[in-house]
């Protein structure tokens, strides 16, 4: 199950029409200011260190938490990862020792590290089948150590900028 950013689905009139969740990123826009006004100063009093930033898209939400000194794994399909759009935000963030990146779903799944915190901005609401979404949450459940955090965004706000 979700193996792959393309939806292929049949609508009412049983015709086929395709949705790429990887399209649902809107380069250039600034990270959502709640990261910075509310997310990062409350992992910082819980002494929070790392970050699974699942579905990261263009990493806006990433680049403040790095610049906090965090330590940042952004999770995206390969197809994202390989935009152009998404190229400027990758090269900045590599320049960042705590910044690594996964492959979903393979390098995901695969990888045994633990984190503090997931971040899942603007995600399960880009996923047409419910029972992907579930699978998603057991997946995070599995990578989150203990008293771990999962921050969800599920629509973007006029905050931005």
């Amino acid at each position: 199950m979700w193996d792959s950013p393309y939806y292929h689905l049949r609508g009412r009139s049983n015709k086929e029409v395709t949705i790429d969740v990887t399209l649902s990123c809107s380069p250039g826009l600034p990270p959502n200011k709640i990261i910075g006004e509310q997310v990062i100063p409350a992992l910082e009093r819980r002494k929070y260190e790392s970050v699974l930033d699942f579905g990261a898209g263009n990493i806006r939400q990433s680049l403040p938490l790095l610049t906090h000194g965090f330590q940042v794994c952004a999770v995206e399909f390969e197809q994202q990862f390989q935009r152009p759009s998404c190229a400027e935000a990758l090269e900045k963030a590599r320049g960042n020792p705590n910044f690594s990146t996964l492959i979903y779903p393979a390098n995901f799944k695969n990888d045994k590290r633990k984190f503090d915190v997931a971040l899942l901005c603007y995600v399960l609401q880009t996923m047409p089948v419910p029972e992907e979404r579930t699978l998603i949450l057991k997946l995070l459940k599995k990578k989150l150590k203990r008293n771990a955090y999962i921050v969800y965004m599920s629509q973007p706000s006029h905050r931005y900028g």
